[in-house]
């Protein structure tokens, strides 16, 4: 039974006293009462809606010991909400017991695999963290390699070889696969073991001994949650008594097991009632990522937000189409204006064009001087291919100066004057001073391994370096300390000589090293390459953002992939042509998503994610709408077809 009647008259008040204008449309998801789903359209506010329907909830709430749910898939989606609690004094009640605000892993977590932990474990979590869990793992076995788990170890060798780390890394890779708490199949064609060998046995004690320790990876708590619902079904009507209302933002992007989880844990006992948009479910993972969505959102006990406030009425035109299944109605914001929404025809030699002419249309059409993240250039692609035929692959085609920040690769220093003459170099750019500290650690991960230090069986790295210390309290509190002084001298007016930096540095490390530093070690520290003709440069930085001098004044644009602007508002965005398997508006262009006709088959998959792809480009501005089209990928006709739904064409050559 739902705890609170909403009413016409409390609707009102609320919209009165948030200063909001809410339609038929929208008073009707605020008054139901049963589980449905509410599939929103982009820019409808869905998550503001969410909220004014916690507010009408909270302020009603009639239990002490029973609470509201509210679940996201994740942490953003989750402050996003938390966001909107200020403008109503009663919604900060639900940050507390008995309310759970969160995301879907957390609360399963919570409510399942961590009282599973300590149910089969005896142990609450200490470590969930594949990393820190690698590191232990690797101790644990490496200790007990000739004794408890010698045959594990000896099948692991005749299975991969007996490289260094080979064992370390398997071992440390291990999760529970099922409710069962089983192990993956072990072994290798051929050479299979099954669970009644030794080696089976060793290595399902060395995972419990872990386990018990509170040591887990994030897979297996997915197993552990399955196990204590099969184990304490009991806990369902429990958690359906606790929450009688549960609320999912962002469903499309649950994934299946989750969806199934929550779909156990509440059923007839709780209302649930569902926020999303499965025409932007997440794409940007490999397509095995993709199916493990959960497939079920909508279902057909759906209410529908067909009204955007994002978009202006011709860009809600424009990709209404953009869909897999059928075409989207839903309506824009009559308050923008029409502009020129242009599809910019260009050939290969002319691709460099394609961004400025953008910036002349956004200065005629939007206006100069904007921030860059009101205007954005976007691709699904940043890995530029060399053959002819996948021309255009990637923005790099159309902006060769374009430096992605998942492609920033600090450069190798071969000494240890360099590393300090390149954090030097960093905080006189001004860069904060974290990545001065990076540079400084990689230093001195280099200076153990060329003494031959190992951190469990494996080469010092400045992450690995980071993670052992944090069983060292001291040692990282020293190290620490040293760091930011160092950063401090070497900003100062005459920093002191290198060899002096270098002993501050190196003096927190005497744990790791018994003896002196051997002769490769010196050789690192002493020698120096740098001169005053030539100094060490700061490392590469990403590179996004650009500015262009046009007649109307200057247009700053940030490039990215289209993955970094959902859930954005922009006021101008250009889409370039990339490839992905196939290139992506040549696809939709010849198929007529991008103009008045569609296909009657459903896509496969690739056109699927081009088209959740580009829907989502599509719908983030609320101004001006442009494509970047390869002039040998549009023919006459097509062009005819999509200039009669609305858009315009620049042709560059």
């Amino acid at each position: 039974m739902y705890p609170v009647q909403v009413t016409e008259a409390a609707i009102d008040e609320l919209e009165l006293s948030l200063g909001l204008s809410l339609d038929a449309e929208r008073r009707a998801i605020l008054r139901c009462q049963e589980t449905r789903d509410i599939r929103a359209c982009p820019g409808s506010g869905k998550t503001t809606l969410l909220v004014v329907k916690l507010a009408l909830l909270a302020a009603r709430w009639p239990y002490r010991y029973r609470g509201i749910c509210v679940l996201s898939h994740t942490n953003v989606a989750r402050r996003e909400i938390q966001k909107g609690f200020p403008a109503a004094p009663c919604l900060e009640a639900l940050n507390s017991y008995p309310h759970f605000v969160g995301t879907v892993q957390s609360f399963i977590d919570t409510f399942l695999g961590v009282q599973g932990a300590i149910s089969r474990f005896g142990k609450r979590p200490v470590v969930l963290d594949n990393d820190r869990y690698h590191n232990e793992a690797r101790r644990e076995f490496a200790q007990g390699r000739w004794k408890q788990y010698k045959a594990a170890a000896g099948s692991i060798v005749s299975w991969y070889g007996d490289a260094p780390g080979v064992l370390g890394d398997f071992v440390a890779g291990l999760e529970y696969q099922d409710e069962s708490l089983s192990l993956p199949p072990l072994g290798v064609r051929g050479h299979a073991v099954g669970p009644n060998t030794a080696t089976y046995k060793q290595l399902e004690a060395f995972k419990s001994t872990l386990s018990k320790r509170g040591f887990f990876r994030y897979g297996d708590m997915d197993a552990l949650d399955g196990w204590y619902l099969k184990e304490f079904p009991e806990v369902a009507p429990v958690l359906q008594h606790r929450f009688p209302v549960v609320f999912i933002d962002e469903a499309q992007d649950t994934h299946t097991r989750q969806a199934e989880l929550i779909g156990r844990l509440f059923t007839d006992g709780s209302v649930v009632q569902r926020f999303g948009d499965d025409r932007q479910a997440n794409y940007a993972g490999s397509s095995m990522q993709e199916s493990n969505q959960d497939a079920t959102f909508p279902t057909a006990k759906t209410l529908p937000m067909q009204r955007s406030h994002r978009l202006s009425c011709s860009i809600a035109h424009l990709a209404f189409n953009v869909s897999k299944d059928h075409p989207e109605q839903f309506s824009g914001n009559p308050k923008y204006p029409d502009r020129r929404h242009t599809a910019f025809v260009f050939s290969r030699e002319a691709a460099s064009k394609v961004i400025p002419a953008f910036a002349e249309l956004v200065a005629s059409e939007v206006g100069p001087g904007l921030p860059a993240k009101d205007i954005r250039v976007v691709g699904a692609n940043t890995q530029v291919r060399e053959e002819e035929k996948k021309f255009p692959s990637a923005i790099g085609d159309y902006c060769p100066d374009f430096i992605p920040r998942s492609r920033v690769v600090r450069p190798r220093l071969e000494y240890f004057a360099q590393h300090l003459a390149g954090a030097a170099a960093l905080l006189d750019a001004g860069e904060p001073v974290y990545r001065a500290k990076d540079i400084l650690l990689d230093a001195l991960a280099r200076v153990l391994t060329l003494q031959g230090v190992q951190l469990e069986g494996a080469s010092v790295t400045a992450v690995r370096l980071m993670h052992e210390l944090r069983c060292m309290p001291d040692t990282h509190r020293a190290l620490t300390t040293a760091l930011a002084q160092t950063c401090l001298d070497l900003a100062s007016v005459v920093p002191p000589l290198h060899e002096q930096l270098a002993n501050n540095l190196l003096v927190p490390l005497r744990d790791f090293h018994k003896s002196e530093w051997n002769h490769t070690v010196k050789t690192f520290l002493e020698a120096s390459e740098v001169t005053e003709s030539a100094p060490i440069q700061p490392p590469p930085q990403a590179k996004e953002i650009f500015h262009y001098r046009v007649n109307d004044g200057d247009v700053a644009a940030q490039l990215s992939t289209i993955h970094a602007v959902k859930g954005e508002t922009v006021k101008a965005i250009l889409l370039l042509e990339t490839m992905t398997y196939t290139h992506d508006l040549k696809q939709l262009i010849a198929q007529g998503y991008l103009s008045a006709r569609r296909p009657k088959k459903s896509p496969g998959i690739h056109d699927a994610n081009h088209l959740k792809r580009v829907f989502v480009g599509m719908t983030r501005p609320t101004h001006l709408l442009c494509l970047a089209v390869y002039t040998e990928h549009i023919t006459n006709e097509l062009r005819e077809q999509m200039r009669s739904f609305g858009w315009s064409f620049v042709d560059l050559r």
